[in-house]
């Protein structure tokens, strides 16, 4: 190839182009390879002898071979192609080449196809951003989706097909539309229209998704829209969050938070101090504090003094150890006044797993109490006389024994038979009868201490016992005091006076018996003595048979 020739190439040549011999060494170079190479027109080629950098080759027949190998190679091809990198004249990489010698002339002139190395290490840089988006896209615990504006899926992640069920090809071949629940359409289309005319950037709602399988699911959608450069709309981004189990817990939440509010029993929440936090209205209702008033107050403070010794401690206690208590405790309301209530306390754990708070449920038992009362009344009182019957005289007397027997004391038993009552009956009626037992049981009850008690045992028959007694004659006085209020004329309807008289019976104990059966049994042979010998007198027992 003549000098003149390889000149004319060089210098029309708008790629660049160079020459080089055997070695790869750079003999010349026309202005577009010298502005790549950073080299002046002025200065020599000799001042670059590492220009070329690492180089590998391109035709298949040099794949196995390395870089070395392709200047040996060049007197025994017809073309010679390989890529390299080109170092700059200050040293630095700045260019990928390839390389393509044709080997007819003695210097080789060799074509340069070249890259600028930022721009290949920027697009190197952005491949792999793309390869990362597509793996955030792809692998996203979030349903993304990109939906055109007429509705048609543009792109779909795995979690989207998760939430709805369908395939990708099946989702491609759909609109949101199609999958979403004719309920929540609407609201839907509402938001798109308004972020298509510029009015909103993105919209945030609660929707559910139809699933292949019929079924739908609740889910938290987040839309944006992409514009084109000139402001047209290029589709939507939409991220799909599975809200289902929020939504089951939150109507759970809501359903609670009515039982709370629409019960009847007061409800209360407290810290593990029993410091109150919350009150429902029954609470307010039943004490008279509205949530306001109790909200950091102590729940021992609503409570009135009327609770048993050491109630506080054990209820703290077992609050902290079992984290549970329930039983009868008396509320304290606003107006003073105070009323039982049944109250369950049970605790709730918090992360580091100690009692955190307590929730406290209570009814007003007033009905409850008044109707055990009236039960126990019923069962041991008279119910004409409202005195003591037989079964509460009974348990009171073995009491007073049990007593007795530990601190060695005397106790009195009174049987009192009044006399001719038949004949009240018989003469004004059995209500002018009733009328002198309710009177008597009343004398009798004004005679005793506070610690004795008078009992009807049944028809006209009264018992009363004396606890802690003297002998005999000091008794006495007492029994010829309820002689005589017993012998006081009765004022009964239209003037009429009924007058009644008794014969009385006495026993002590431990001197005429040792039980509750045989103390009556004494003072009732004692009394019948008296009403064989002429009535309207008292007589004590002789002793056991």
């Amino acid at each position: 190839m003549s000098d003149q020739l390889e000149q004319t190439i060089l210098r029309l040549a708008t790629r660049p182009l160079g020459l080089v011999n055997a070695g790869w060494s750079l003999l010349d170079a026309n202005a577009a390879l010298r502005r790549c190479l950073g080299v002046e027109a002025s200065r020599p080629l000799t001042s670059m002898p590492d220009w070329l950098g690492h180089r590998w080759p391109l035709d298949p027949d040099y794949i196995a071979r390395s870089p070395a190998d392709c200047a040996i190679d060049i007197p025994q091809v017809g073309r010679l192609c390989c890529r390299g990198q080109i170092n700059r004249s200050d040293n630095e990489p700045a260019f990928l080449m390839e390389l393509h010698s044709p080997l007819r002339f003695k210097a080789h002139p060799a074509s340069f196809n070249h890259s600028d190395w930022r721009t290949l290490q920027l697009t190197k840089s952005l491949e792999q951003e793309r390869g990362r988006f597509r793996a955030t896209f792809e692998e996203a615990p979030l349903g993304i989706c990109h939906v055109l504006p007429d509705g048609s899926f543009l792109r779909v992640n795995r979690t989207f097909c998760d939430i709805t069920g369908y395939s990708e090809v099946e989702l491609l071949r759909r609109t949101f539309r199609d999958i979403t629940h004719a309920d929540d359409l609407a609201a839907d289309m509402a938001h798109i229209e308004l972020m298509l005319a510029g009015s909103i950037r993105r919209y945030t709602l609660n929707k559910r998704y139809l699933r292949r399988d019929g079924t739908f699911v609740w889910a938290e959608l987040t839309v944006s829209l992409v514009r084109t450069p000139d402001g047209r709309p290029s589709y939507f981004i939409a991220m799909i969050e599975d809200i289902s189990e929020r939504i089951r817990t939150e109507e759970r939440l809501r359903l609670a938070a009515k039982v709370y509010e629409h019960m009847c029993e007061g409800v209360f929440i407290a810290d593990r101090q029993l410091n109150l936090l919350s009150v429902n209205p029954a609470f307010a209702q039943m004490t008279g504090f509205c949530e306001a008033d109790c909200r950091g107050l102590s729940l021992t403070m609503l409570l009135s003094e009327r609770q048993p010794p050491n109630f506080f401690q054990t209820l703290s206690e077992q609050l902290h150890e079992w984290g549970t208590w329930q039983g009868d405790v008396w509320f304290s309301q606003r107006s003073g006044r105070t009323f039982p209530a049944w109250l369950s306390i049970s605790g709730t754990r918090g992360q580091s797993g100690e009692w955190a708070h307590y929730v406290g449920v209570f009814s007003d038992i007033s009905l409850l109490k008044q109707n055990e009362a009236q039960l126990y009344q019923l069962a041991h009182h008279d119910p004409l006389t409202a005195i003591p019957n037989r079964l509460l005289l009974q348990s009171r007397l073995e009491h007073a024994i049990n007593l007795s027997q530990r601190q060695r004391k005397t106790i009195a038993l009174v049987f009192i038979d009044l006399d001719d009552f038949k004949t009240i009956n018989d003469t004004h009626g059995h209500l002018a009868g009733d009328q002198v037992l309710i009177t008597v049981a009343q004398r009798l009850s004004n005679r005793l201490r506070s610690g004795d008690t008078v009992a009807r045992l049944g028809g006209d028959e009264f018992v009363i016992l004396v606890e802690n007694t003297p002998d005999e004659f000091d008794m006495l006085p007492f029994i010829t005091s309820l002689l005589d209020c017993i012998r006081e004329p009765i004022a009964y309807k239209d003037g009429v006076s009924l007058t009644v008289s008794a014969s009385v019976g006495v026993s002590l104990y431990p001197h005429h018996g040792e039980d509750a059966v045989s103390l009556i049994d004494s003072a009732d042979r004692a009394m019948l003595e008296v009403k064989q010998a002429g009535k309207n007198a008292p007589a004590f027992s002789r002793g056991r048979d």
